[in-house]
């Protein structure tokens, strides 16, 4: 698929988390390796975004692509209702993660400025100033 025809699918089927719409200026990737990233064209990037996001390893780090093989060897998903490895594990991360953002840092979110264009979450240029304050 080259990148023109990936962008459009994704503007007409997906919804970007981070703006609206035909607003955000996304990028096309077809693979990413440590701090790089490609587009469909084969054009290389260095991704700045990835240390400020969950990929503090780099892209496909070997060890990381390994144990995600072995879990697609077990059970993905079943229904809501049940218990599994996975749920059992996350689950207490999940709850870290509120504690800190409500309890720790006494953070506030703005539900209504998640969906404005110049909301506190707006990113400009591929980042969120706020965030690095």
């Amino acid at each position: 698929m080259n990148s023109d025809e990936m962008v459009r699918l994704c503007r007409e089927h997906t919804m970007y988390t981070w703006g609206a719409g035909d607003a955000m200026d996304v990028v096309p990737v077809e693979r990413a390796e440590g701090v790089y990233f490609w587009t469909p064209d084969g054009k290389r990037f260095i991704d700045f975004n990835s240390q400020l996001m969950s990929v503090n390893i780099g892209h496909s780090h070997p060890k990381v692509v390994e144990k995600m093989k072995a879990l697609m060897d077990g059970l993905i998903f079943v229904h809501p209702g049940t218990a599994t490895e996975s749920r059992a594990l996350l689950g207490p991360i999940g709850g870290v993660l509120v504690a800190d953002y409500f309890l720790v840092r006494k953070t506030v979110l703005d539900v209504e400025g998640l969906y404005r264009n110049e909301g506190p979450y707006t990113y400009q240029g591929g980042f969120n100033p706020a965030a690095m304050i």
